[in-house]
């Protein structure tokens, strides 16, 4: 009977607490969407994971509206820009796991406060001024599995940081990497997936 109750439990997706319930509301009059759904990790230990999408269109995304929400497995955002200084606030998120923005504002700088965020598996950027120096930070996130560059310029010697990122199982990089720089990265990262974008 307990057996059959804990897989019923797991079945339903989790109650929003109010503090999340709160930044559900403000999401979506925003036109963003927050969501319990079922992991796409099929080793992870949870059966329900707390996803945001933000729809940020032509506003200023403040990570500080993001603080509160301590089961936040997945934050995406869209469009806009962000306030590159609130990436601090991605620090105190024990499950966050999946980082993906595609919005202006992201620097080198910014990507030191990604590096702090030690549960990230899989991390999706777009900046057209990040350097080998924003990508630094991330070498020692040894959960990190997939990264991709969207929309970037970072150049061929730019990424001797990804050299000893053994971890990786996907990564893609901008068309502004040479196909040479591709195949030496290749050869240093023997069992990561590389993909270079043709646009």
């Amino acid at each position: 009977m307990f057996v059959l109750l804990l897989v019923l439990q797991q079945d339903r997706a989790p109650e929003f607490n109010s503090t999340e319930l709160a930044v559900k509301t403000k999401s979506e009059r925003l036109g963003g969407s927050m969501v319990w759904c079922r992991p796409d990790e099929p080793d992870s230990s949870k059966p329900w994971v707390l996803s945001l999408d933000v729809d940020n269109k032509d506003r200023s995304f403040s990570f500080a509206s993001v603080r509160p929400l301590k089961r936040l497995y997945a934050l995406r955002v869209f469009q806009g820009t962000i306030e590159e200084a609130s990436l601090a606030a991605l620090k105190g998120l024990p499950d966050l796991q999946l980082l993906v923005f595609t919005s202006k504002g992201l620097s080198d700088r910014g990507m030191k406060a990604i590096g702090q965020c030690k549960s990230l598996r899989k991390l999706d950027v777009a900046s057209d001024s990040l350097t080998s120096e924003g990508l630094k930070p991330l070498v020692p996130l040894r959960s990190l599995r997939r990264l991709f560059f969207y929309n970037t310029r970072l150049r061929s010697d730019d990424l001797e940081p990804l050299e000893s990122m053994k971890f990786l199982d996907e990564l893609v990089l901008p068309p502004t990497v040479g196909p040479a720089r591709v195949q030496s990265l290749r050869h240093s990262l023997p069992r990561t997936r590389i993909e270079r974008l043709d646009h």
